[in-house]
């Protein structure tokens, strides 16, 4: 018998072997691609999320800082309010008192 004919069977199985495995390496890259791709869906969804609560965030402490500036300007005009009536109740005060002064006048 050729040496050649008696191992022929053993290298087309051994080059059946390779291609099969190949295929299955290509196929199991191709599943472990789909796989990954399924996974990070939910990993993405989380991302955005949290991307739109840091932004909802930032809006929240903006928001809070012109409450704030609103806040202590009212503090203000209420001050300034109080210091409006005092002054008027001097006024008042004062005009009470020149009305005594100019009627105590005789002409």
């Amino acid at each position: 018998m050729d040496k050649d004919k008696a191992y022929a069977s053993l290298k087309n199985f051994r080059i059946s072997a390779v291609l099969a495995t190949l295929v299955a390496v290509v196929v199991i890259i191709l599943l472990l691609g789909m796989l990954i791709t399924v996974l990070m869906r939910p990993l993405n969804v989380m991302g955005r999320a949290m991307q739109a609560t840091e932004e909802q965030t930032a809006v929240v402490e903006a928001i809070n800082i012109d409450i704030s500036e609103i806040n202590a300007l009212n503090q203000e005009g209420v001050e300034n309010l109080q210091a409006t009536l005092r002054a008027c109740s001097d006024l008042k005060q004062q005009a009470i008192r020149l009305n005594q002064l100019v009627g105590s006048f005789k002409i």
